[in-house]
């Protein structure tokens, strides 16, 4: 399964974000439909890379750039090649100047030895609030990225009760 799919909603009407998801186990040539995916959005890729070359990241990573991602959450063994790669499409993109309007720049972090549920946080809770949120997962880790994302609210509950 690779195509996006709308799988849950945060906020209210007027101020919403759609969350997406996208399970693939193959990088290599993913040519997804992003039309419903409202730009600027944002990703979170909970992926293991340690096999993948750097060329495979970097299209993959051009693919949501050119799309309108202009922000980059990055979980799994490897993860830092998915940030490098962001962060190098970015800069010959012309969308790492620091001078860029908002919406022109592109911001990218990683979690390399925090538990998926940190990232997921992250990306859910505390990035920049563009309507759209894409997670990119294998399908080791899809199970719980989808439950994460059909329900946003009992997930901030669960991460910020005390």
């Amino acid at each position: 399964m690779s195509e996006v799919r709308l799988v849950g909603k945060i906020g209210q009407e007027d101020l919403e974000r759609k969350l997406f998801l996208a399970v693939l186990d193959d990088l290599g040539g993913w040519t997804p439909d992003l039309s419903t995916v409202l730009a600027p959005f944002n990703v979170l890729t909970a992926l293991d890379t340690r096999l993948l070359d750097e060329e495979t990241l970097r299209s993959f990573a051009e693919v949501l750039e050119v799309a309108g991602c202009r922000d980059s959450t990055s979980w799994g063994p490897d993860c830092m090649s998915v940030h490098n790669a962001f962060d190098d499409v970015a800069i010959s993109l012309g969308l790492a100047d620091a001078d860029a309007a908002y919406e022109d720049y592109v911001m990218t972090t990683w979690f390399d030895s925090d538990p998926l549920d940190e990232a997921l946080e992250y990306a859910l809770f505390h990035t920049p609030w563009f309507p759209s949120t894409l997670a990119v997962t294998s399908s080791e880790y899809a199970a719980l990225v989808e439950r994460r994302l059909a329900d946003p609210e009992g997930f901030a509950e669960e991460r910020f009760s005390d």
